[in-house]
């Protein structure tokens, strides 16, 4: 049990926290990204990244992101003591505090071929960004995209002073650990459970101070 002192201390700096985020979220991000940073071109890819709140989005858009996301994932969760929840996803997926980073193929009429779901929060009294989903469709994966897109990421961390970029990945799922390990240089979070049975493990990437 913590000391009266202390927990009215957390609690004001838990206020002034989601005072922050709650700036963030009417202030919007997508004018902020560097023009470099919103676009993508590799080979014949031609994409555009923009900045959605989950508020904001259409139901075209919600539905897009839901469906890509059980495509890419269900099989996932359904190996894990999880297991699938559609509705539970969409709840999470739809959450006032969630943003996206939306993707558009520039050859292909503007279509929307993948997206990141992430949010601005408060994890054991640190700030930080927490990446919730990263999701492309098949055309679009292994071709420097993901690696971009969570650049993006850590730079929006940075910007708005977060500690770290965090996020949770199934261990079975072996190519999102290489990626974010190998590739990226995530690392365990301290809050990451250490117990053998526990399915998934919590990553993170500390944020540089200027």
């Amino acid at each position: 049990m913590c000391r009266m002192g202390f927990c009215f201390i957390n609690l004001i700096m838990f206020m002034t926290m989601r005072a922050t985020f709650e700036g963030i979220l009417l202030e919007g991000i997508s004018h902020r990204l560097e023009k470099t940073m919103c676009k993508f071109q590799r080979d014949d890819l031609r994409l555009t990244i923009s900045r959605c709140r989950a508020l904001d989005a259409s139901k075209e858009l919600r539905d897009f992101v839901f469906l890509l996301t059980e495509l890419n994932m269900r099989d996932m969760y359904e190996q894990s003591d999880w297991g699938w929840n559609a509705s539970q996803k969409k709840k999470e997926l739809s959450d006032k505090t969630s943003q996206y980073l939306i993707v558009k193929d520039d050859l292909n009429n503007d279509a929307v071929v993948g997206f990141v779901h992430f949010r601005f929060d408060i994890d054991f009294d640190r700030a930080v960004l927490y990446c919730y989903e990263i999701q492309l469709v098949k055309a679009v994966q292994r071709r420097g995209i993901g690696a971009h897109l969570m650049d993006i990421l850590y730079k929006l961390a940075e910007r708005f002073k977060m500690k770290k970029v965090i996020l949770t990945v199934f261990k079975h799922n072996l190519q999102a650990l290489n990626f974010y390990t190998k590739k990226l240089n995530f690392r365990r979070d301290t809050t990451d459970p250490k117990e053998n049975h526990i399915d998934y493990t919590i990553l993170s990437k500390k944020v540089e101070k200027d």
